[in-house]
């Protein structure tokens, strides 16, 4: 046997005997890691409330609200007078998870950043600030008012988003056992229906009734694609909107704005480091709608999540990158410009997506 050969499988060999024992290691300390997370929220719980006035119900789901505490009158069991969620979402390198607890009439109670791990002296401006919701609405997100730490910050927002998009289910009097399964989200291609429906999230109900469902740019529900299917129901619906939106294979935050055969353009709008105002790309199609003729992009990025001016002001680099693109090259992200490189990538996708409709996106 060649030495090559035998060192490759003495290799293999310790590299499997380390993975055996850092998945041992992994099994041992996880649920060590779980337990002292929920000690952490149960010391948070008891700052909201004198948690021994209520009956606390606990219900671990998946997805970015991991924990519902269900704070029940001990006199009547069947009345829920708060909701505390524990819930996460992603900050600019960190994820960040609060607690919100909601009020039976569905007004935000009180909130809390519980960890993070942001840049000290910018991001991590969030924990403690007053994001003006207490009091409000929890359908009510106009009235959230963030610090410059403008990523971190939409962390939180989206945070309110979550727990918004999951009181209806808890403060139905009881917590229904959604019988479905969540099969994915996909950009809508179709030329008729893209711009008001731009999603289509398939899904299970019971063992083997597959529905495919339109929703919107906020991930809420429009239509059946097929009307003959069976409507879900509304606590389906809210939980179908939860998962979506935190789906990896689109985003709520790149999408087709326009589109006419006729004059062959197309428009594609994409958020990356300014939250206050889309890159907006404005493309020319051939005559058969499946490639890109030229382009032209407004943006307004600063690109000062890093500094990064190698190709000068707003839009050097979203040229540059949808240059790359049109010529075949990779679309990667910009070291120092890592948002607004991120929301080209995005949006470089949509648009391949959409040249390759005929095929399935592929």
């Amino acid at each position: 046997m060649k030495k090559g050969l035998i060192s490759g499988l003495v290799l293999l060999v310790i590299g499997l005997v380390c993975g055996a024992v850092l998945a041992g290691v992994n099994a041992f300390t996880r649920p060590v890691i779980l337990e002292n997370e929920l000690r952490a929220k149960l010391a948070i719980l008891s700052e909201f409330y004198n948690v021994d006035d209520y009956e606390v119900e606990l219900i671990e789901i998946q997805g970015p609200i991991d924990t519902v505490f269900l704070l029940r009158n001990k006199t009547n069991n069947t009345v829920i007078e708060k909701a505390v969620y524990s819930v996460r979402a992603r900050g600019y390198q960190s994820d960040i998870v609060m607690l919100i607890a909601v009020n039976s009439n569905l007004t935000i109670d009180q909130y809390k950043v519980v960890s993070q791990a942001e840049t000290t002296g910018i991001g991590d401006v969030i924990v403690g600030f007053d994001f003006g919701m207490s009091g409000q609405n929890v359908q009510n997100l106009d009235a959230f008012s963030g610090p410059t730490a403008r990523v971190s910050s939409d962390a939180v927002y989206q945070c309110f988003e979550f727990v918004r998009d999951r009181v209806a289910i808890d403060f139905a009097g009881s917590v229904p056992t959604l019988d479905y399964t969540f099969d994915g989200v996909v950009y809508n291609l179709d030329e008729a229906t893209l711009l008001t429906k731009p999603f289509i999230a398939t899904i299970t109900v019971g063992e083997n009734t597959p529905i495919e469902l339109y929703l919107a740019l906020d991930f809420s529900f429009v239509e059946l694609v097929n009307g003959t299917d069976p409507v879900p129901s509304n606590e389906i619906l809210a939980d179908v909107k939860l998962q979506a939106s935190q789906t990896t294979t689109v985003s709520r935050r790149t999408y087709i704005s326009a589109f006419d055969a006729v004059a062959k353009s197309l428009v594609v709008k994409t958020t990356g480091y300014n939250f206050d105002a889309a890159i907006t790309i404005t493309i020319t199609l051939n005559d058969s709608l499946d490639d890109v003729v030229s382009f032209s992009i407004t943006s307004a990025e600063s690109y000062s999540d890093g500094g990064y001016d190698t190709h000068g002001d707003a839009p050097g680099l979203e040229n540059y990158l949808m240059n790359r693109y049109i010529s075949d090259q990779s679309v990667d992200s910009v070291a120092g410009a890592t948002f607004s490189a991120n929301a080209m990538i995005r949006a470089t996708q949509l648009i391949e997506l959409f040249l390759n409709r005929e095929n399935g996106g592929a």
